[in-house]
């Protein structure tokens, strides 16, 4: 192995563990959050999976973190619970939305 593809595989470990790290941390939160908008407002798994039009099964893998969150489904939550997509993705930990 040269040297140029010994440092090309060190850099691309380097980078896929810092990006895994990152996002797991933000990742963890952002699941949380869904999970506690939905308690804070008394509603159940399969409440707010029939109002994104899925199955309980499936929101429940977003809440867990088995499944990433499409872009589509984390605005229909935004809007269904009135706050910035920025607060579910931990961008802000402002959840009133900029109107």
């Amino acid at each position: 192995m040269t040297c140029f593809k010994y440092i090309l595989i060190c850099f691309r470990l380097k980078v896929n563990t810092l990006f895994q790290v990152g996002y797991n941390n933000h990742g963890d939160v952002m699941y949380k959050r869904i999970r506690d908008l939905r308690e804070d407002r008394d509603l159940n798994q399969t409440q707010v999976a029939k109002m994104l039009g899925m199955s309980q099964t499936g929101y429940s893998k977003y809440e867990t973190g088995e499944n990433d969150i499409p872009t589509e489904i984390l605005i229909k939550l935004g809007d269904f619970y009135d706050i910035s997509v920025d607060y579910i993705l931990n961008r802000t930990d402002k959840k009133e939305l900029n109107k």
